[in-house]
């Protein structure tokens, strides 16, 4: 495994936008160092790690360490920092071999919510000439479809009841296999902060304008399909989306319909496209008449005598 002082000698000098940067600046860096070995030039030369934690998502697996005595690994962790007016607290979690379903300790209630939650399938992954590679456990939900009303107690006893979103950080691969991401845990996220969200920082997405309706519906924890979504070259598709505690925003998700809408197409797709073999045997007509064509076309030759 390589330490962050081996990767350090790979590190890249990156810009990142004036938000981004200044997020990053008031991470409390030489407490994560102390603490955790987590060396800022680090998280700095990983661009979607520093990203994730300037925009207050769970990042990918960091590798941490406590120095007693010889250097000692502790990771891999994930972080997640918090932004509460000037305080900056961030947090990191292990991961867990077994998914775990608490919120602030106390199990979750809702075992709809829980059920979906962890609905799961199994992709298979496919190299670029389509053969199978390997089958991976897919998660279909960002959230659990509908929000959760979390009661926290003060020390006086008052209660305070706060409707929240919930997701689950489910394992996510990289290309080669590899779990990069996922600490099998819950998170939750105020459907008051999400409305805002969609309302001030993030009102559109792929080009798509969201309707009040549409806002209402991603912080009430829906799935939305959207048919209007553009590229940056302005190539039109359609997804699924939802809003994930996890990453902090609206994510594309593979929940069952749009699993069965890509069966489909991929059904029409076969249906309409010709057999390897009527290709071949269509290339050889045309072949054939050109050929037919050029000869009754060449002028014919006088017979030697």
């Amino acid at each position: 495994m390589e330490t962050q002082e081996n990767k350090n000698s790979e590190k890249k000098e990156i810009t990142y936008p004036k938000f981004i940067q200044e997020r990053l600046d008031r991470i409390p860096w030489e407490e994560l160092e102390s603490q955790y070995g987590i060396r800022k030039d680090y998280i700095m030369s990983h661009e979607q790690i520093a990203r994730q934690l300037a925009n207050g998502q769970v990042t990918d697996y960091v590798n941490c360490y406590a120095r007693v005595g010889n250097l000692t690994v502790m990771g891999p962790m994930a972080l997640q920092a918090n932004f509460r007016g000037d305080r900056v607290e961030v947090k990191h979690f292990t991961v867990n071999p077994n998914p775990d379903l608490s919120v602030y300790g106390d199990a979750l209630r809702s075992e709809k919510v829980a059920e979906r939650l962890l609905d799961s399938y199994d992709f298979v992954v496919r190299d670029e000439e389509g053969k199978a590679v390997r089958k991976e456990v897919r998660h279909s939900f960002a959230n659990g479809g509908s929000p959760i009303t979390l009661t926290r107690t003060a020390a006086d006893g008052t209660e305070t009841k706060t409707r929240c979103l919930v997701s689950f950080d489910a394992f996510v691969y990289n290309r080669e296999g590899e779990i990069i991401r996922g600490t099998q845990r819950l998170f939750t996220v105020p459907c008051a902060d999400v409305q805002a969200y969609l309302e001030k920082v993030a009102p559109s997405m792929y080009g798509h304008e969201f309707t009040q309706e549409q806002r209402e519906a991603l912080s009430e924890g829906k799935d939305l399909y959207i048919e209007d979504f553009k590229t940056k070259d302005g190539k039109v598709f359609d997804a699924v989306v939802q809003y994930s505690a996890v990453a902090r925003q609206v994510v594309k998700v593979d929940t069952p319909f749009w699993r069965e809408t890509m069966r489909k197409r991929s059904e029409a797709n076969k249906t309409a496209a010709p057999a390897p073999e009527a290709k071949v045997q269509k290339a050889a007509a045309k072949e054939q008449a050109k050929q037919d064509n050029q000869q009754k076309a060449a002028p014919s030759r006088a017979r030697r005598v």
